[in-house]
């Protein structure tokens, strides 16, 4: 779906970074830029009063900054604007704060210092073009209260008695389909026309790969080769892994709504499962909000091992997958 609203409308965009030759920098990016208004700042409270009293379509926030880490404004943001893009800039990858921004702040994209300065223009103008149609829409992100059971895709292969695949499917608003691999996964989605959720679990779903060390990069692919093709998806990924660059390809490239790490507390699963329950619900009743999903383009290619066997009938499979 394409952007509709006006181009000639003034993007605002809100720039935040503790450290004042960041701020210049950005500024020179957008200063000649037309139809855009630029706001500046190195401290939190005020970036927190500019989102309250104007519409700021980005808000780009270095992660660490005194009093106040990056992941942690952009979460108040989320609450206080919710049609406001959230972007992290960052020098630095720490996982939790990394996690803290996808599964606390939802941010649309992550940017890593130093940057490419036409990379970093196109993130931000593609995130002002698409919040600009959210408050054309006067968008809400609130629901009604009413949650309805969704379906829910389990992918990998549980260990009898698998605590965390009990607690998904004993949920009592989840309807639980099974897919052991990523060709199963597919076919799942592709004949299951009302899967809203998708639950991809790293220990069970990488314990029959026979390729080693690269078993996480294939989660990592396989989560970004689903959500690219089936772009509504809300995904909820459960890991062991630690490794801050993943993360950062999830969050870019596969839009994941949590990130959940073992060992993984019960009642952590239950809360984000009716979290993206309750975001499918507002997503189904609110189509537009599609356009906070987009992807970027992979950036790397799909390993072959993920699709357990090759040749034709997947890519017949692929290619209606795409034309769904």
């Amino acid at each position: 779906m394409a952007n509709t609203a006006p181009q000639t409308e003034v993007r605002n965009l809100l720039f935040i970074d503790d450290e004042p030759n960041i701020i210049n920098s950005l500024k020179m990016l957008f200063r000649k830029q037309p139809n855009t208004q630029l706001f500046l700042t190195t401290d939190q409270t005020e970036a927190l009063d500019i989102i309250k009293n104007n519409q700021i379509h980005v808000i780009v926030s270095d992660m660490k900054m005194p009093n106040m880490f990056g992941s942690e404004l952009l979460a108040k943001v989320k609450e206080i604007s919710p049609n406001t893009m959230r972007i992290l800039l960052s020098g630095y990858s720490d996982i939790e704060d990394i996690l803290d921004s996808i599964n606390e702040a939802q941010i649309f994209r992550f940017i890593p210092k130093p940057w490419d300065n036409n990379d970093i223009k196109k993130k931000i103008n593609d995130a002002a073009n698409t919040s600009a149609l959210f408050w054309q829409e006067s968008i809400e992100s609130a629901d009604d209260g009413y949650v309805s059971k969704k379906e829910v895709l389990y992918i990998g292969q549980p260990e009898p008695g698998s605590s965390i695949f009990n607690e998904i499917r004993n949920h009592p608003n989840v309807i639980v389909h099974q897919a052991k691999n990523a060709q199963q996964a597919m076919v799942e989605l592709f004949n299951k026309k009302n899967i809203s959720v998708m639950i991809l679990h790293a220990e069970s779903y990488t314990r029959n790969l026979s390729n080693g060390h690269s078993h996480y990069r294939n989660l990592v692919a396989l989560a970004k080769l689903l959500k690219s093709s089936h772009p509504t998806l809300i995904s909820i990924i459960i890991a062991e892994d630690n490794d801050s660059d993943n993360a950062i390809k999830l969050i870019n490239e596969a839009q994941i709504f949590r990130y959940l790490t073992e060992p993984l507390d019960e009642d952590v699963l239950h809360h984000s499962i009716n979290d993206a329950i309750e975001y499918a619900n507002i997503l189904e009743n609110t189509p537009i909000l599609t356009k906070k999903h987009q992807v970027e383009k992979m950036s790397e290619e799909i390993p072959e091992e993920i699709l357990h066997e090759k040749g034709s009938f997947f890519n017949r499979l692929f290619s209606l997958f795409k034309k769904k």
